[in-house]
């Protein structure tokens, strides 16, 4: 579960993923969709999502910060690493989660990208989104995109 191992840091290493390009100013490392960008910087955290019915958490009197109306799952067994390209696999699964949900497409105001910092993934996971949102992914009307 951990991923700064000697294993995984030369596996990312020698496939050329992780920022080797900012070293000297980390405040510029992770630089996803950004056309400077130079991979991803290796890093552990966690965090802690609890889902529970509605009913439940009325009962209890508990602040409900959102509620989970959707989701979708894909393996395009393209490769171990990198999606199909033009990220067919990636938008078959946004459609699931918008499709399921019900909402429409243009309501949608936030999207937490994957976004490695690397030009293969970027490049792709950008394709799927417009794929799925259209023009929507590019109007500044308010939609975020953030990994």
């Amino acid at each position: 579960e951990a991923t700064i191992t000697p294993l995984c840091f030369a596996g990312f290493s020698a496939m050329k993923a992780m920022n080797t390009k900012f070293n000297d100013d980390p405040t510029k490392g992770s630089r996803p969709f950004d056309a400077d960008r130079g991979g991803f910087v290796m890093g552990e955290g966690a965090g802690v999502i609890l889902l529970e019915s509605l009913e439940s958490a009325q009962k209890r009197g508990a602040k409900i910060y959102c509620e989970l109306v959707g989701y979708g799952a894909t393996c395009d067994a393209h490769h171990i690493t990198t999606p199909a390209p033009e990220g067919a696999g990636l938008a078959a699964a946004m459609e699931m989660a918008v499709g399921m949900s019900g909402i429409d497409k243009n309501s949608v105001n936030y999207i937490n990208a994957h976004g490695t910092s690397t030009a293969y993934n970027d490049k792709f996971e950008t394709m799927a989104i417009k794929t799925v949102f259209g023009d929507h992914a590019t109007a500044k009307d308010g939609q975020f995109v953030v990994s």
